[in-house]
């Protein structure tokens, strides 16, 4: 298993219809392709120091790109209610990682 790239999140959100729910008493988004396969994501927030943050409110997932313009930071998929895109976030700080398989070439 491996962290996805920011052009896999991308690819994710382009071909899937998303929508925020609350699934078994805990909010994320729920990315449904065009075959009816689908992934929850919650919205786990993020950790500052000891601090967790955000938490049923926003998600925030790795990516394993780095920020060109900084690369003390990671592009991550972000999303909350009425949101879902990519941005930046600092690596030092603690988010979600939703592991993808290898490719079975």
């Amino acid at each position: 298993a491996r962290t996805p790239t920011k052009d896999e999140w991308q690819e994710l959100m382009d071909n899937t219809t998303s929508t925020w729910i609350t699934r078994n008493g805990v909010n994320g988004r729920l990315l449904t392709a065009p075959n009816g396969k689908s992934i929850f994501l919650p919205a786990a927030g993020f950790r500052d120091g000891s601090s967790l943050i955000a938490t049923g409110e926003d998600g925030f997932y790795w990516s394993s790109t780095l920020h060109a313009d900084n690369p003390s930071y990671a592009w991550t998929f972000l999303f909350y209610s009425g949101y879902q895109g990519m941005d930046g976030y600092t690596r030092g700080g603690g988010v979600s990682v939703r592991a993808v398989r290898a490719s079975q070439n």
